[in-house]
């Protein structure tokens, strides 16, 4: 598939190739490194491709996984600025969108220690993707990064925005427990 790549890069098919070895370097070969490489190129060497967001989104993912944070916050930073709102009706947003938000909060705080960024990357969260699953992942990692930064207050008043808008919470009980005390 390789040796493919090169002849057939200016065709519609040059981008599945990459996604392929991608995954085949990955699962098949365990070289992470690779799969990296390869997702990388697609967004670059194809920017309309249908994969250009998955891409990003996994090499994000691989990039944390070999110990490169900053690489991952880059890869996930580049994901997020294609955010485009629709003017009409329906949306451009990419499924990867408000993982990629609640991902780069968690990296932002817990690998690179800059929890002041990271809090603003889960406040941006719902504001952002109001119709999210994740809000509510965003308010308890937001409570969680204000507990760890000292401010009891800041952190108690977002477990009592979590608990207004996502009554119904997987992690009510253990925001509550930030509040205890």
């Amino acid at each position: 598939m390789a040796k493919l790549l090169t002849p057939l890069a200016e065709t519609q098919v040059a981008d599945n190739l990459c996604w392929s070895l991608a995954d085949l370097s990955e699962h098949e070969l365990g070289n992470v490194p690779a799969a990296r490489a390869y997702y990388d190129r697609i967004p670059v060497d194809y920017p309309n491709s249908g994969l250009r967001d998955d891409a990003r989104w996994h090499a994000a993912r691989l990039s944390r996984a070999l110990g490169d944070p900053q690489g991952a916050a880059i890869r996930l930073r580049a994901l997020l600025a294609t955010r485009e709102v629709a003017i009409g009706a329906g949306s451009y947003f990419s499924i990867w969108l408000d993982d990629a938000q609640l991902e780069l909060g968690k990296i932002l705080r817990d690998d690179l220690h800059e929890p002041g960024q990271a809090a603003e990357a889960f406040r941006r969260l719902p504001k952002d993707y109001p119709a999210s699953i994740l809000k509510d992942d965003a308010l308890y990692e937001l409570a969680v990064t204000q507990h760890q930064m000292n401010d009891r207050a800041a952190a108690c008043r977002t477990v009592e925005k979590l608990i207004k808008d996502q009554p119904d919470s997987k992690y009510i009980a253990r925001a509550l427990e930030l509040c205890r005390g």
